[in-house]
């Protein structure tokens, strides 16, 4: 890829979007209203994938951000990707930057299906596993067939 704008226009055509958005440096991608991404250019070289946790409604405590970092420290279900807080509203977050310029058309739009795939667990089943921690309960270990509870999608 030479920058993000070609980087954008891979992934919004490859999921079926209008061309007519191209100026607008960032692409919200949705499958079945479950898996909501929004792929952002930082700049001319990276782009900033971004996969809010959906429905968090329960405080964030110290037991919540601690298996958040356990997560990242151990790559449990998020891949190259990390958890974080949104600085706007503190809400958690699943985040993970791409240079695109290492990166051809195959390597890009497997790179997205991977943040994707990772984006589906934490918008579901593992935003579930968080917020049963208010009950002081541990998160369970992420067991392999926890990822049939979601739908994984190519696109």
């Amino acid at each position: 890829m030479e920058s993000c704008a070609e980087a954008l226009d891979v992934i919004r055509r490859r999921t079926g979007q209008d061309a007519g958005s191209r100026h607008s440096g960032a692409v919200d991608v949705e499958i079945e209203h479950v898996v909501q991404v929004q792929v952002v250019a930082v700049d001319e070289e990276r782009l900033l994938l971004r996969a809010p946790l959906h429905d968090f409604s329960v405080r964030l405590s110290r037991d919540i951000m601690t298996e958040m970092l356990k997560a990242n420290a151990y790559g449990q279900a998020t891949g190259a990707a990390r958890l974080a807080l949104d600085p706007e509203d503190d809400r958690p977050v699943l985040l993970m930057t791409l240079a695109v310029k290492s990166l051809d058309e195959a390597s890009l739009i497997g790179s997205v299906i991977d943040f994707m795939n990772h984006a589906a667990y934490w918008q579901t089943v593992g935003t579930d596993d968080l917020e049963a921690l208010r009950e002081n309960a541990r998160m369970p270990a992420m067991a392999l067939d926890r990822w049939n509870d979601v739908v994984l999608v190519r696109v």
